[in-house]
């Protein structure tokens, strides 16, 4: 396998297609984050559909530079195992480990039972193709995608348990069925098939991918180990070498003739057993978030790639079809559908028959099991025994795997015969994926209950009402007396929060309101400022320079209200070009403060002699301009109280009668009053609040998780909800304090 990755590289770099490579990926990752845009419009239709038809729309677009030389082992090693690795890292080992009767019924017993049935129903359908080629295709149809399933029934209440059976079947009969896959293919190729021999190979590629795995696992936490604890500061060599973990043991374990899926998803549960033991979040919680992240991301960006390489082959695996015409294109399409239902039913009944193996929680302990035998009956959460089983089966969607094994099948067998219908091979395969998403998408909305009614607040309308309460409290705290300083810092705080409020309460509605509405009624404040300050400033002698600071602190304001990047950049230059002249008096106001008679004649001692005469007539100039100044800044600083009262009482005015909507009035009036004291005390003094802002930003989460256990505790939200929410403010919490990178 070196020399086949050796030669595939250099094939690459030789002929040039480097840039359309990165072409064809590039195109392939905005279909992907497109495919997840309109998932978000249309949320009963699986993002995995938009990125198929997407990839299958944009080989249509003429003069495209898009360029992908399929090559399954590069494939498997560089896109499938990652991908496995990262549903293995992520998934959870309690659930894997209470299910794990129906996760290994369901994963290899039930693979095996797909293998052999629907085999059966394609040979008969299709009895041109031999036993063994039937075989393979059952076995390419037998590996499950949860990621489909999960995009599918999102908000959707699945019976207890399933989801966690569903994910723990996916990640291991994904190995399963490619080995199966492996086993039924050798015999295509060869020409030979010994059950005796079939078993015994898939016990030793199997099991021995799993021994491999878990001694490289072990090995490799222990590396990451040391790393961590010897490059502490280096976070990011720890996440490199995770993100190459899966290349690397997959290549291992194909080079000494195991299955390298199973090594790499053995490989990722052991580092998921290393994270639950903190070896790893103890040293370093800067690796583990980081790493938890990219490995959301990766699994995100490589699923919905397969999906859009997918689609992107669509078009040529159809015109080959309808080119070679190996069947009737309308009669394959009817045995896909026919397998498609052949693989439900045998699913439904495997579930079916062994029902009572997928209820284990409700035997966890023995008070439980006493309970249901005397009861004779099971909590079924609503759902009948059929149900379940036909839930189950339809949630047996097909996608990322099964794509990836039936594009592995050689054009050749070891004879140089053609294999057998290779192309009908790939077309039913690329159908089962289609029709099982579609029927999925169609069929469980119809049969799975939805959210529970009683759940008083979803997970937007939650973070809503918890930055509501956090923010009435700290506005009902007396900040008079507080430091100027901790005041900024409330300011700053108080006008977050509402922007979050705002945020989530416009995720909850699904109308999203233009942030220029605060900006209106900003403006129209301004107004009415315009007109009051005059009257009440008319016999002030300063009357010039107090409205040229008070415009000052209104264009502050604006910067407030202003989201938009050029309208930003300008105002920030117009405050500039206005500040510069104040500053400049107000230093002169400071000099003419600082310069005391005492200070005066210290100065004069320390210029030399010759010096002295031209150095006291400029300072003595310097003296009587600033003076001069002084008693005008002096004066404004006098009356300021009283001209901010006034700003102050205008805007609420104004708020009260031009404004309708509550938010919007309540955000306006509280950036009005918690900043009415910032905007001009930091021409005086040189204030440094990143501190007070953090200790306050600390004290809002803080009090955002309170709200949220307190909630969960009188059963108004689910528990997944209160994770979700405490999970994401448990991330800000961190990025409070984000890693410092200057020097001291």
């Amino acid at each position: 396998m070196v020399k086949y990755i050796g030669t595939n590289i250099n094939k690459i770099i030789t002929k040039g297609f480097f840039m359309e490579i990165l072409t064809t990926l590039g195109i392939f990752v905005i279909i992907v984050i497109l495919g997840s845009f309109l998932n978000n419009l249309f949320p009963r239709i699986p993002a995995a559909l938009f990125q198929i038809i997407l990839g299958a729309a944009v080989t249509f677009i003429p003069n495209l530079p898009l360029h992908f030389e399929f090559e399954s082992e590069m494939f498997m090693m560089l896109v499938i195992a990652p991908l496995l690795f990262t549903d293995g890292f992520n998934s959870s080992l309690k659930n894997i480990w209470l299910y794990k009767r129906p996760i290994i019924y369901m994963a290899i017993f039930l693979v095996l039972v797909t293998v052999i049935v629907v085999g059966s129903i394609i040979h008969l359908l299709l009895p041109m193709i031999p036993w063994a080629a039937c075989f393979v295709l059952a076995a390419i149809l037998s590996p499950t995608d949860a990621v489909a399933v999960k995009s599918i029934t999102k908000g959707m209440k699945l019976p207890k348990g399933l989801m966690a059976i569903l994910e723990g079947e996916s990640l291991l009969n994904d190995a399963s069925g490619l080995v199966s896959f492996n086993i039924a293919l050798a015999a295509v190729l060869t020409n030979t098939f010994s059950v005796t021999n079939a078993s015994y190979k898939f016990l030793v590629v199997a099991g021995g991918g799993a021994i491999f795995g878990l001694i490289i696992g072990i090995a490799f936490s222990y590396i990451k180990f040391i790393f961590s604890t010897k490059f502490a500061d280096e976070f990011n060599i720890l996440v490199i070498f995770q993100l190459i973990t899966p290349v690397i043991v997959f290549y291992l374990a194909e080079h000494i003739g195991v299955s390298g899926i199973v090594a790499v998803v053995i490989t990722a549960l052991v580092y998921n057993y290393q994270r639950k033991l903190h070896l790893l979040t103890v040293v370093s919680s800067d690796a583990a978030v980081t790493i938890d992240s990219t490995q959301q991301i990766t699994s995100y960006v490589l699923n919905g790639f397969v999906f859009t390489f997918l689609g992107y082959l669509l078009p040529e695996i159809y015109h080959t079809m309808f080119n070679n015409r190996e069947i009737d294109i309308v009669y394959g399409f009817i045995i896909s559908l026919v397998i498609v239902l052949g693989l439900m039913i045998v699913r439904l009944g495997f579930v079916y028959f062994y029902y009572i193996s997928f209820q284990p929680h409700l035997f966890t302990t023995a008070r439980k099991t006493a309970k249901i035998i005397l009861n004779r009956k099971f909590d079924k959460d609503n759902y009948s025994r059929f149900s379940y089983s036909l839930i189950a089966s339809l949630c047996g969607i097909h996608g990322t795997v099964t794509l990836a094994t039936a594009l592995m099948i050689p054009v050749v067998t070891a004879t140089g015969e053609n294999f057998p219908l290779r192309n009908t091979i790939l077309f039913i395969a690329s159908n089962v994926v289609l029709l099982s998403i579609v029927i999925g998408t169609l069929a469980l909305p119809l049969v799975v209950k939805g959210e529970d009614e009683e759940k008083e607040y979803t997970q937007y309308s939650l973070r809503e009402k918890i930055l509501e309460g956090t923010l009435e409290e700290l506005k009902e705290r007396d900040i008079s007396k507080k430091s100027i300083e901790e005041k900024v810092a409330y300011a700053f705080e108080i006008k977050s929060l509402h922007e979050m409020k705002a945020y989530f309460r416009n995720m909850h509605t699904g109308r999203f309101k233009n942030a220029s509405e605060a900006l209106a009624l900003h403006k129209k404040i301004m107004k009415a400022q315009d007109k009051a300050l005059p009257e009440i400033l008319k016999d002030n002698p300063n009357i010039d320079q107090i409205l040229e600071i008070s415009k000052i602190m209104q264009l502050r304001k604006s910067f407030l209200f202003t989201y938009s990047i050029p309208k930003s950049l300008l105002l920030n230059l117009r405050i500039y070009i206005k500040e510069s002249s104040l500053k400049r008096r107000l230093t002169r106001h400071f000099v003419a403060k600082d310069l005391t008679p005492e200070f005066y004649e210290k100065l004069k001692e320390k210029v030399p002699k010759r010096r002295k005469v031209n150095f006291v007539n400029k300072l003595d100039e310097i003296k009587q301009r600033a003076e001069a100044s002084s008693s005008q800044i002096q004066a404004i600083i006098d009356c300021s109280p009283t001209v901010r009262k006034v700003l102050l009482e205008t805007a609420y005015k104004v708020i009260d009668e031009k404004c309708s909507d509550e938010n919007t009035a309540e955000f306006v009036k509280d950036v009005y009053k918690y900043y009415s004291f910032t905007l001009f005390e930091v021409f005086l003094e040189d204030i440094d609040f990143e501190e007070e802002l953090k200790e306050l930003q600390m004290e809002s989460v803080r009090l955002l998780k309170y709200r949220i256990l307190t909630m969960r505790k009188l059963n108004y939200i689910s528990l997944e909800d209160s994770y979700t929410a405490l999970r994401d403010l448990n991330f800000s919490e961190s990025m409070i304090f984000p890693r410092e990178t200057e020097e001291e």
